[in-house]
């Protein structure tokens, strides 16, 4: 386990039982073989990407990076129940499973995930399944999120929502003055939004706040009055793997909560 999130465990004991839950769902995706998908070149998705569309939602490149996906999908809740998860987690899992016992329900299960995730339509276990489903997307995405994000560089997004995935982000890196918006699903970073709240597109400075964490390793939020929103920003440098992972700051969350906040990013965690 990395030293900083170890030392961030001790500081925030609570977190324990989340972390060795996510590490185990992330340990079985990460020890999944992927697909070989053949993928054309990213200038093929540039018109989608000039016109908004997301990679994973795009006709160029989403349609075999969802299949692969789905292939993945039994696979790895396969290998997540090979570890000891306490019993509910365990039945929940395998309720996801029994959902996912054939190729068109992996299918329907990642178009599901990429439209929206509502819980009234999920196959089963809504929560376990977009963590899950996520995680494995992130192995997948591994070998292709290098060459994707040095291919952006040159070509604007210009967008708050998620290039890769569409979601609307749940964090942030500060530094220097930039903001790198973080994408709570499947962790894309991306710097060329338009200032202001990233939910609404509020620009009003008199309506937009930072609250700054005393002591909390470089944490903030930046909130917005406009459409009450937040999102929670890391400042510091180092740990960027810890503080932009969206669960160990989950104490922001009920801390925005707690001064009339909502959350308006997609995240994976329940409050």
């Amino acid at each position: 386990m990395d030293l900083a999130l170890q030392r961030w465990l001790q500081q925030n004991p609570f977190l324990v039982p989340m972390a060795h839950f996510e590490g185990q769902v992330r340990g079985a995706a990460e020890a999944l073989t992927p697909p070989a998908l053949v993928l054309g070149p990213w200038s093929e998705h540039r018109a989608e990407h000039e016109n908004g569309v997301p990679l994973l939602l795009g006709q160029s490149h989403g349609t075999a990076l969802q299949a692969g996906a789905a292939e993945l999908l039994g696979p790895a809740c396969d290998k997540a129940l090979l570890g000891k998860l306490p019993p509910a987690l365990a039945e929940g899992m395998r309720e996801v499973k029994a959902a996912l016992a054939t190729p068109a329900s992996r299918s329907t299960a990642i178009h599901w995930l990429l439209t929206g995730a509502s819980p009234g339509n999920a196959p089963a276990q809504p929560a376990l399944l977009q963590l899950l489903a996520w995680r494995t997307f992130s192995r997948l995405l591994s070998p292709h999120l290098e060459p994707f994000s040095a291919w952006r560089n040159g070509v604007r997004w210009g967008r708050s929502s998620c290039p890769l995935c569409g979601a609307l982000p749940m964090m942030a890196h500060s530094r220097g003055g930039e903001r790198t918006l973080v994408c709570g699903c499947c962790n894309s970073r991306w710097r060329d939004a338009p200032p202001g709240c990233p939910h609404c597109g509020n620009r009003d400075a008199s309506r937009l706040a930072r609250l700054e964490m005393k002591g909390a390793a470089g944490l903030r939020l930046d909130v917005c009055d406009a459409c009450k929103g937040y999102l929670k920003v890391y400042a510091g440098e180092g740990e960027e793997a810890v503080f932009l992972a969206d669960w160990p700051t989950l104490a922001l969350d009920g801390l925005a909560v707690e001064r009339g906040y909502g959350r308006r990013g997609a995240s994976l965690w329940e409050l």
